[in-house]
C-alpha cells in the first residue's frame, strides 16, 4: 500500500494559489501521521506550498489535511484525485469544522484528533471498508506520541528546522536557545505535564551532537483553557 499525504497550499484575496521557493519551518501534522502509520505502508509527504502536484502518482490513498483557510485549495484536491479514482481522506481543523462539506470532496473524513483512529482507518482502507466519518473519543496522551518522521522531508526546503526532535540534520551553529509553550489539556495534570516537558528537555541533549556548542531551553506550563471540551 502506498500512502500520500498532503499539506495545501491557500489562495490569496486575488484569487493566485500561493506557491514559494522555502518555508520558514516545517509542521508537525504530517510527519507525525506518518509515524503512526503502519510500517507496511509506504509514504510520501508533499507541501503544496513548495511542491508540485502530480494528480497522476501511483498511490493508493490520498491524505490531506487542512486548515479553514486551505479548504478551497484542498478540496479542489481532493476533487482532482478522486476523478482520477484515487480514495481520498481528508482531516484536520477545516475538516472538522466542516465534516459534511469535507465528505462532498473526499471518501472519509477524520473529525478532531487522528492519533486514536488512524490505524483504524489504514487497516479499514486495506479491507475495502472505510467509513465516512472517524472520531475519536477521547483526547490522545501526549506522551505516548512516536518520533515524527522528518526523515520523510526535504530539509533543504526549510529556512528553520530547530525544533525538531530527532537527530535528521544539523542545526543552525547561531541557535542557543529554545523556548517551549505547553498548553496542558483537562486531562493532562500538572505532573504530566512536567513529564512532557522533561522528556522534550532529554530531547535537546542531542543538540550538542547536531553541531550546536552551546544551548539551554526555557520552559513554562500554562494551565489548561477550561471552555476547550
Amino acid at each position: 500500500m502506498k500512502l500520500l499525504l498532503i499539506s495545501p497550499s491557500h489562495f490569496n484575496p486575488k484569487g493566485v494559489l500561493v506557491k514559494s521557493r522555502k518555508l520558514q519551518f516545517p509542521t508537525l501534522t504530517l510527519p507525525y501521521l506518518a509515524a503512526l502509520t503502519p510500517n507496511d505502508v509506504k509514504i510520501k509527504i508533499v507541501n503544496d506550498y513548495i511542491d508540485e502536484i502530480n494528480f497522476d502518482i501511483d498511490f493508493d490513498l490520498i491524505g490531506i489535511t487542512f486548515m479553514t483557510m486551505q479548504a478551497v485549495r484542498a478540496f479542489q484536491l481532493g476533487d482532482e484525485f478522486r476523478k482520477r479514482g484515487k480514495t481520498v481522506v481528508m482531516g484536520g481543523m477545516g475538516a472538522s469544522m466542516l465534516p459534511e462539506e469535507t465528505l462532498q470532496h473526499s471518501d472519509s473524513v477524520v473529525i478532531g484528533e487522528a492519533e486514536l483512529v488512524w490505524k483504524i482507518l489504514i487497516e479499514d482502507f486495506k479491507k475495502g471498508k472505510l467509513n465516512k466519518f472517524y472520531r475519536s473519543e477521547k483526547l490522545s496522551d501526549l506522551l505516548d506520541l512516536p518520533e515524527p518522521r522528518f526523515d520523510l522531508l526535504d530539509l533543504n526546503k526549510y529556512l528553520f528546522h530547530a525544533h525538531l526532535p530527532v537527530g535528521a540534520t544539523r542545526l543552525p551553529e547561531d541557535v542557543h536557545t529554545i523556548v517551549a509553550f505547553v498548553r496542558l489539556p483537562k486531562s493532562m495534570d500538572i505532573l504530566c505535564g512536567l513529564d512532557l516537558l522533561m522528556r522534550l528537555s532529554e530531547r535537546l541533549k542531542l543538540l550538542n551532537h547536531w553541531g550546536v556548542k552551546e544551548s539551554s531551553l526555557l520552559m513554562t506550563i500554562l494551565p489548561p483553557i477550561k471552555n476547550i471540551p
